[in-house]
Parts: C-alpha cells; structure tokens; sequence
C-alpha cells in the first residue's frame, strides 16, 4: 500500500537536498523513481530540479503536465515507478493533491512531497494546507534560527522592488523583531 507523505521546512532547511538524496537511495537499490516540481519552481529552469548545495541536481518533469494527463495513461505512466517525488509542493493546487491521493489510493505508488508550509506572512500555502489535511505522514525538515532556536517562519528581508527577493529563515521571536 502506497503512503502520501509531506516533508516541509523553512527557507534553507535543504528539503531539495534531501529529496535529491532520497531518490538517488531508491535508484540505488534499483527501484525506479520519478521526480517532479511545480511550474512555478523555476529557480533552476524548466526541467532541473538543483538543491543549493553545489552539485546536487536532477533533471525532472513538471507535475502540471504529468497530471493533466488522460486520467488512465497516468495511472498507467504512475504505476511504472516506485517513488515519486514532487518539490516545491507548497505551489500546487488542492486539486493537484488530491490527484496525487488517488494515485496512491488506487495503484499503491508512493508519493513523497517536499516544500515550504507557509509564506513569508506566516500563512499556509495551498498545496501544504492540503497535505497536512490529507497526508499519511508529515515531517519537518528543521533548521535553526540565527538565536539558536528552531527557525519555524520565513521573513522576507528585501525590499519589494528588488528583481529577487531574499528570505531567512527565524524563529516566533525574531519573526517579529526583524
């Protein structure tokens, strides 16, 4: 019986590193593995999915278009893996999830989702909200804030005009203070 599971943490909590490392633990071991990201997840391009520790990267399909597929060509496609793994989760829809749900309800296939749970605002993210209704097990990824407590939000700490934002990932504590 397949497991849909969530794996979250703040910004810099290395949840593509450990998404990279566990499929090349399946592949290891001989098991096929299919790695997906969001189309929003465009930090790396279209088709690599990199983790920011240097020389950790794969090339990866984009879950949009592995789920609007003929609902039996992917079953089909899905049942051909072991694992699949999507990153950067926290962008898809609730309908996406759900999708995915049926995939480990009706043919068994592990589905392993990695990404953020909320925004720099502290709300939930639409994909993490659904997974955290629905999954059969959740796990945070944890990193420590700048003070030594356990980093549980992430603060935006560039301006709004800047091309690329910057976040760190904080405490409750320092949430607010910064």
């Amino acid at each position: 019986m397949g497991r849909l599971m969530f794996k979250y943490g703040t910004m810099g909590a290395a949840k593509t590193a450990e998404a990279l490392i566990c499929k090349y633990r399946y592949e290891e071991t001989g098991n096929k593995v299919l790695l997906l990201k969001t189309k929003e997840a465009s930090r790396d391009g279209v088709h690599i999915v990199s983790s920011r520790i240097k020389g950790l990267s794969s090339e990866a399909g984009i879950l949009e278009e592995f789920l609007s597929m003929d609902c039996t060509d992917m079953m089909v496609e899905a049942s051909k893996y072991n694992l699949i793994i999507v990153d950067e989760i926290q962008f898809a829809t609730k309908e996406a999830i759900d999708i995915l749900s049926d995939i480990v309800d009706s043919i068994g296939t592990n589905i392993c989702c990695y990404g953020l749970k909320t925004d720099h605002k502290g709300e939930l993210f639409e994909g993490s909200k659904r997974l955290l209704e629905i999954a059969d097990s959740i796990r945070e990824i944890e990193i420590i804030c700048k003070c030594g407590k356990k980093a549980i939000l992430n603060k935006k700490i560039s301006n709004d005009n800047d091309k690329k934002a910057k976040y760190i990932s904080v405490c409750r504590k320092c949430y607010k203070e910064i």
